[in-house]
């Protein structure tokens, strides 16, 4: 028994010294004491892995900072360098609008191409007068092509309200160039149709336009019709009159005023017309009106 109790006790110091590679039980190490060597071996591989990719992460930023540099600087010397800005630009499929208006207002002259908006551009060249479409493109290092399609006028109506230019669509546009060689006087107005400048709400109040400008008039249909017409078979004649009873009219070469009307087919006219000028011819009094409002009829007198 001595014994055994002899190597208790001898142990028992050891046991609760807590040296190295001991362990604490239950209620973790006591005071003073540190982990395990073998806890420190277990973690030494996750610290330099943690420590290799932050290395790792760092030298990659840094890496970028040369390239972010080398883009900015390549950035700057496009926008600066003179070579990328526009100073002229290539002007298509206009005759009646000077070339140095529409680059004028287009807006791109000393601009960088890379600040150029074609959409812009289009919208810009719209707006002026006698243009109807545009098309725009642009190509490195400096080049603006700028397509535009004209409107042409037809006639020049002259009303009491004023006096318009007038398409083969029979829309009104602004004077752009020279003026057509053919004149409409309509002192009635009653070639056209006037839009009413305001429109009147279920309120009964007139509402108008953001823009309050009256829309220019219209020719009617029938009468551009005519018009058209007159132009192809007889573009030696540039001097239209229009009245409400008399319709389309004019002075033939003779000294005759002949009256088309309101309808029918002008080339069916103008024959009947030949017709009554070689009747005419042997007369000793030559008619002063030639009426061929009726269709297939010729009244003169």
């Amino acid at each position: 028994m001595r014994t055994n109790a002899t190597l208790i006790a001898r142990l028992q110091p050891a046991s609760a010294m807590g040296g190295l590679g001991s362990s604490s039980g239950a209620h973790g190490p006591g005071r003073g004491q540190g982990l395990p060597i073998w806890s420190l071996a277990r973690l030494l591989p996750a610290a330099l892995s943690a420590l290799w990719v932050s290395i790792r992460l760092d030298w990659r930023r840094w890496a970028l900072v040369p390239l972010a540099m080398v883009i900015a600087c390549a950035a700057f010397e496009i926008s600066t360098n003179d070579h990328f800005f526009v100073y002229a630009a290539q002007i298509e499929g206009n005759s009646r609008v000077s070339a140095q208006d529409i680059y004028a207002a287009s807006g791109v002259d000393g601009k960088s191409i890379f600040w150029i908006s074609p959409a812009e551009v289009v919208r810009r060249v719209s707006q002026m007068s006698g243009i109807s479409q545009v098309a725009v493109h642009v190509r490195l290092p400096n080049q603006v092509t700028i397509q535009v399609q004209e409107l042409v006028p037809l006639v020049v109506w002259k009303t009491a309200r004023g006096t318009f230019w007038i398409t083969d669509e029979g829309q009104a546009m602004a004077p752009a160039g020279d003026p057509p060689l053919l004149t409409l006087t309509d002192r009635d107005g009653a070639a056209g149709v006037q839009p009413a400048d305001g429109q009147t709400g279920s309120d009964g109040a007139a509402s108008q336009s953001a823009s309050a400008v009256p829309s220019p008039p219209r020719l009617r249909s029938g009468v551009l019709a005519q018009v058209l017409a007159l132009r192809a078979l007889r573009s030696d004649i540039t001097n239209l009159y229009y009245g409400a009873e008399e319709g389309l009219y004019f002075r033939a070469p003779e000294g005759w005023t002949v009256y088309l009307g309101n309808e029918g087919d002008v080339a069916s006219k103008l024959t009947l017309l030949q017709a009554v000028q070689k009747q005419a011819a042997g007369d000793k009094t030559p008619p002063r009106v030639v009426d061929l409002r009726l269709e297939g009829q010729a009244v003169y007198r």
